[in-house]
């Protein structure tokens, strides 16, 4: 989640020939779904891709990205260096 108005990085691999897609959060409790509401940007060389959801009312934990670490935070990956 790159922020909270419901923009996220994906694997362009995973999203590739998509015509609609579904967004599940795993640590979320009752596993509520989103609709992709676009595909914002893709990058296949980079196996990186832009999508967006609407969140509605829910409340999103965004990642923080660093450009040095690996380690994880939020449960989420901040190796953003891997795309540049």
């Amino acid at each position: 989640m790159l922020d909270a108005s419901g923009l996220i990085a994906t694997s362009y691999h995973v999203i590739e020939g998509a015509k609609a897609a579904t967004v599940v959060f795993p640590a979320d409790k009752n596993k509520k779904s989103f609709n992709v509401e676009g595909f914002v940007g893709i990058l296949p060389t980079k196996d990186l891709a832009l999508i967006r959801i609407q969140p509605g009312d829910k409340k999103l934990s965004v990642c923080v990205w660093r450009t040095t670490s690996r380690r994880k935070a939020n449960g989420c990956s901040r190796s953003a260096h891997r795309w540049a």
